[in-house]
């Protein structure tokens, strides 16, 4: 090969460090900066070319037009026109690759190789060993999927970083490289980032390290170390015993909270303990006839994690947006979040995951961000988000309003025309020469179009506005796209519970309708302890301690994009299997076989600490006490009380000692009177556009109570008392009987008659023999009226005409009509039954849209009250007692003693055992009543108190029956 010359080595070098540039490195979402030598530029510059391989990035020609910036480089590209410097923002994998120049048409010779690349990972250590513990491999895990090249270091104690392979490999026997505390470090490191994983230790120390709430641990000594003749065994949990087993001095005692979930197997040393708890955490070691093994136990005790939810908040221009990975990791740390972004693989991350709309391969359409909760006993899984970026206006709640405001940018300083569309159908049109303003379709009358800037305001939001909004200005389509979902606000939620026989082990359920108000969440709040995002089902068992049943300790939260409602607490899930009974009914409390004697002398049952029933073989019969006498039994063989016609004051704690010994179960009794029927009522604010419905019952001795409503075809929803709803509710439709309240307690529900026409009509009813007046909205009245026609139905009631004639009354409304011919307002007196229907009213032959619904009924009669009794005077029935023809419909309420008003059936059936309603004087009292009036009967008393006088027999009041005795 000849010699290289002097001349011929300088050019080479020349070329190596001016025709290519080293590698440049740069990170997914970074920006590069090109900037061509100086001395390569020429003086005067009339055009300029950058190029990625052979495709153009930057163009710009003096002579023949502007700057053009192509593909992919759109939007994120600038070109210094005067130095030929090239910067990229929001850089991409595929922008990696070999880019050039041109000046005046002409190849720069240097050229700049670019690789962009993603930032390592957060990586985390997983190790794995032997059988017997005597070697382990740790790994350095982290997805480096788009991340190469990678370095993997290592740090082990206090030594120096060493760069290694991703596994590191080490025996018992490297010594220098102590197990004890958390020792061993991985770092992933590339061009562009590094990351360091938390630390790990005890490698070799512990078999169990982790193990979760509730669950078992099994402690089972090496065989070698146990000797062949055992004669005691001591467990310790750090300086506390656990368990003690002497062969010479006794049985086996186990310690403390220990007690009743741990066993020992004494051939063994095996230690069970099952209900694991976190203070069970923590060091355990064992001795074999008094000599201490050397062998410990280290163990953690966590919760298992829960579901996480991801939110997400954006900087104000929707370019940057965080994700988090929410769940309460309380006594379930340490733990590790993972993130999975369209296809890709899993990434060991940080909580929160940030990215641009730059990062392409982290896709924002549909549902590509789903992030994982894992610690070492469990993991789970988020439900996945997308459309991170593609809307501003993702979730809103039906009956809300909806702001669609184009940006300014994109607005041009002349509007001739816009068009906003709902998918591919119209919404709103305007044109500045060929028209005004049409709104369509369903969209009328709750849509407003501002000509100046574009915005739409959309009130009365439905379940069918979900979808896609486009706009056209000047007939161009714009590029942004609004995305809407239309959702209900979640129900408020009610908390179910079933358990297993032996009442171990229950199943909270947090119940809602969420129809159409999908995706939720359900959280869980147990005693003092945080919120868990959780599932729909809670199950938990005794053993769950931290999982209290005193008091009020279960509380359960319904969420999602619009609204959360938080359910009422329940308690005593475990601790009583009779909670609740009805006023009237009977409770039978029999006590566990297992914990009656063999042989009973005595029984005694306490309500808190008073006796109810004492029987005792050797010194007496039985004994009743006080109100239990006459409505109680007690089985002398079994112990079963049993007490009839319930009351209100039976309510308390029950208590039961055999042979004078008290026992540790107690039964806790709640003693409710049944829901009675509800009625709706409804009141409406003075433009009829917005109404409250109240599901009115009495509820005193009745709660707690839920109300639920069922709205047409609906499902039921436990919601409040009161139903609040405006014309917009689409979902709750105002046309027939629609609207039905159920009231229910733990012993009882009744469900209301259904309500409907709500908005439908302001003149529902009227009495018979009174007057209508039915006056048209100003704003639908002509201003210069020619003619006015009303109508019944399809027969005429009144009519004007201006050029025709004068005023014509019809039928049976002459001479008790009258109508404004100035206000078109109609007056109808002496109003009968038959004037009952719709009416309607026409101007200048235009019939308008408001229509007027009119029932005429007779006001109710006076009630009397009636009664019949069985034979023996122990169940009486009163009837309330008028005649309702045409003064349908009618609601019939009762009054007892000083009780409150309650609206019933027109029967009310009673027992001597009803205590909380009393029979003695005139305690009895019925209302009737309808839309028009209302009507008191006279008082009824001694319905059981007196075979004798008939006055009172009959049901007659003292006033009634001075009347009967004047007439005779």
């Amino acid at each position: 090969m000849p010699k290289l010359t002097l001349i011929e080595l300088c050019f080479w070098l020349y070329v190596a460090q001016n025709v290519v540039s080293g590698d440049l490195y740069h990170e997914v979402g970074g920006e590069l900066v090109l900037t061509p030598d100086k001395s390569t530029v020429p003086n005067s510059i009339t055009s300029i070319l950058w190029k990625h391989e052979k495709y153009k990035v930057a163009e710009w020609d003096k002579d023949f037009g502007g700057l053009d910036i192509y593909g992919a480089f759109k939007e994120r590209t600038t070109l210094d026109q005067n130095t030929g410097e090239l910067r990229i923002s929001g850089l991409m994998t595929t922008d990696s690759g070999v880019y050039s120049v041109e000046f005046n048409s002409k190849l720069l010779d240097k050229t700049y190789k670019l690789s962009v690349i993603k930032a390592v990972p957060k990586p985390t250590i997983t190790s794995s060993c032997n059988p017997d513990k005597t070697s382990c491999t740790l790994t350095c895990e982290g997805d480096t999927t788009d991340a190469e090249p990678v370095t993997y270091s290592w740090k082990v104690g206090e030594g120096a970083w060493e760069v290694l392979d991703k596994q590191l490999i080490f025996s018992k026997s490297n010594t220098g490289k102590s197990n004890s505390g958390y020792n061993y470090i991985c770092k992933l490191k590339n061009a562009v980032s590094g990351e360091v994983s938390e630390p790990v230790g005890e490698v070799f120390g512990s078999e169990y390290p982790y193990h979760e709430v509730g669950g078992e641990l099994v402690l089972t000594p090496d065989k070698s170390t146990v000797p062949d003749s055992i004669t005691s065994i001591l467990w310790k949990h750090g300086k506390y015993k656990v368990a003690e087993w002497d062969k010479d001095f006794g049985g086996l005692d186990i310690y403390g909270a220990f007690k009743e979930r741990t066993t020992l197997d004494q051939n063994t040393g095996e230690l069970r303990i099952s209900g694991l708890m976190t203070t069970d955490s923590g060091v355990y070691s064992v001795e074999f006839n008094s000599k201490l093994l050397d062998k410990t136990y280290k163990l953690s005790v966590i919760k298992a994690v829960p579901k996480p939810t991801i939110t997400s908040s954006c900087n104000p221009d929707k370019t940057s947006c965080t994700l988090t990975c929410e769940g309460d990791t309380t006594d379930a740390e340490p733990v590790t979040y993972s993130w999975k972004v369209g296809e890709g693989a899993w990434e060991v991350l940080d909580k929160q995951l940030i990215f641009s709309k730059s990062n392409t391969g982290k896709s924002n359409s549909g549902y590509n961000y789903i992030c994982k909760l894992k610690n070492a006993v469990s993991g789970e899984v988020s439900e996945p988000v997308g459309e991170v970026f593609g809307s501003e206006y993702p979730y809103h709640e039906v009956g809300g309003e909806l702001v669609l405001t184009p940006d300014k940018s994109t607005v041009p300083d002349s509007i001739t025309s816009i068009l906003w569309k709902h998918g591919k159908y119209k919404v709103a049109e305007w044109d500045k020469d060929f028209g005004g303003l049409d709104i369509y379709a369903a969209f009328k009358e709750r849509t407003t179009l501002d000509q100046n800037t574009g915005e739409l305001r959309i009130s009365g939001l439905m379940k069918t506005d979900s979808g896609v909004y486009s706009v056209e200005f000047n007939s161009k389509l714009l590029d942004k796209t609004y995305k809407l979902s239309v959702i209900k606000a979640v129900p408020k939620p009610t908390i179910t519970s079933s358990c297993n026989p032996d009442k171990t082990s229950c199943t909270l359920t947090c119940e809602g309708d969420t129809t159409d108000a999908e995706p939720v969440t359900y959280s869980w709040k147990v005693g003092e302890g945080a919120w868990e995002v959780l599932d729909k089902q809670l199950i938990f068992s005794k053993s769950n301690t931290g999982k209290s049943n005193s008091g009020y300790n279960y509380i359960c939260k319904l969420k999602n994009a619009v609204s959360g409602e938080v359910s009422e607490p329940v308690e005593e899930v475990f601790g009583s299997e009779y909670p609740y009974h009805e006023v009237g009914g009977e409770l039978v409390l029999t006590p566990d076989k297992s914990t009656v004697p063999d042989s009973i002398t005595s029984i005694l049952w306490k309500h808190g600490k008073y006796k109810v029933a004492e029987w005792d073989k050797d010194f007496g019969g039985l004994d009743i006490y006080a109100a239990f006498k006459g409505r109680t039994t007690l089985d002398q063989n079994t112990g079963e009380l049993r007490i009839s016609g319930l009351m209100k004051t039976d309510s308390g704690v029950y208590s039961v000692e055999f042979n004078s010994k008290l026992l540790d179960k107690t039964y806790k009794l709640s003693v409710i009177k049944a829901v009675p029927k509800p009625t709706i009522t409804s009141s409406c604010n003075p433009d009829k556009t917005s109404c409250t419905l109240t599901c009115e019952g009495d509820t005193t001795d009745a709660e707690p109570v839920t109300y639920s409503w069922k709205v047409g075809e609906g499902a039921w929803e436990v919601l409040d008392k009161q139903l609040i709803f405006s014309k917009s509710n689409t979902g709750k439709s105002n046309s027939g009987y629609n609207y039905i309240c159920k009231l229910k307690n733990a012993v009882s529900g009744e469900v209301s008659e259904p309500v409907g026409e709500v908005f439908g009509s302001e003149y529902p009813y009227h009495e018979v023999g009174g007057e209508l007046v039915l006056t048209p909205d100003k704003s639908t009245v002509p201003d210069s009226i020619t003619s006015i026609l009303w109508k019944h139905g399809k027969y005429k009631v009144a009519e004007w005409d201006k050029d025709f004639s004068g005023l014509d009354i019809y039928g049976a409304f002459k001479e008790r009509t009258t109508l404004d011919q100035n206000t078109g307002e109609l007056r109808i007196s002496g109003l009968m039954t038959t004037d009952s229907g719709v009416y309607s009213v026409e101007f200048n032959s235009k019939l308008l849209d408001k229509t007027y619904k009119l029932s005429v009924i007779k006001a109710v009669p006076k009630p009397t009250i009636t009664s019949s009794c069985n034979p023996d005077k122990t169940s009486c029935t009163l009837t309330c007692e008028g005649d309702t023809t045409d003064a349908e419909p009618v609601t019939y309420s009762w009054k007892v003693g000083e009780g409150a008003w309650e609206v019933l059936d027109k029967q009310l059936i009673f027992s001597k055992s009803n205590t909380g309603k009393s029979n003695s004087g005139y305690n009895y009292i019925c209302k009737l009543k309808n839309a028009v009036s209302g009507e008191v009967s006279e008082p009824v008393g001694e319905v059981f108190g007196s075979e004798g006088n008939h006055e009172e027999e009959l049901g007659v009041g003292k006033g009634e029956a001075d009347k009967a005795a004047e007439k005779t």
